[in-house]
């Protein structure tokens, strides 16, 4: 079981914990305590799940401080559970487009079925059958498909720039982005950053 130990017993042992602090060096733990209220990186007592021993070795058995959810890589995941996918502006422009589209198609059909029976005085069944075919054929089924070759060729674009990217729809925006905020290691931990001041 995933669990978060506290040392009893240490010697030259080194930790990467870089998937919970962003540290790109390993971490040198001791026994001695710290304050309750330290911070995450400075925990030198503490092995955490996830983690993995570089150098050195410790006592196998220690006190077990947190499992499962209550360590801090289940704290992470219940975080990033959290947070909401937001979409981009392209999305927002296919849904509207979309709705567009469809409520036009629908309205052009009911136009149809409307002037068949009263103006020419065909049969019910007849114009309905019609006006679906209208409908079903109306509908732009090419879209979609468009739409993902074209972020697959800013995707290439992208790679020709040394720039993987992991989404398709994550193309658009990054498009537009002129400045990338990020840690020291280059590593969001919870793909979401706020700007707190900007200076020019």
């Amino acid at each position: 079981m995933p669990a978060d130990v506290r040392l009893i017993e240490a010697t030259t042992l080194r930790v990467e914990e870089s998937a919970l602090t962003g540290e790109s060096v390993p971490t040198s733990k001791k026994t001695t305590p710290v304050l309750a209220d330290s911070g995450l990186g400075e925990r030198h007592s503490m092995l955490y799940s996830g983690t993995i021993v570089t150098t050195g070795r410790g006592v196998g058995v220690g006190v077990v401080t947190g499992t499962g959810i209550d360590t801090e890589i289940g704290r992470i995941q219940s975080m990033l559970t959290g947070v909401q996918s937001l979409a981009t502006p392209l999305t927002r422009q296919l849904d509207s487009f979309g709705k567009k589209v469809t409520l036009l198609i629908l309205g052009v059909a009911g136009v149809m079925l409307v002037i068949g029976r009263l103006l020419h005085d065909q049969n019910a069944n007849d114009l309905l059958s019609a006006a679906i075919g209208f409908v079903v054929a109306a509908i732009p089924e090419g879209l979609p498909a468009l739409v993902t070759i074209t972020l697959a060729l800013g995707v290439q674009q992208m790679a020709k720039r040394r720039a993987i990217v992991r989404k398709l729809t994550a193309v658009e925006p990054l498009g537009s982005v002129t400045t990338v905020c990020s840690d020291k290691t280059g590593r969001l931990t919870r793909n979401e950053m706020t700007v707190r001041s900007a200076v020019t």
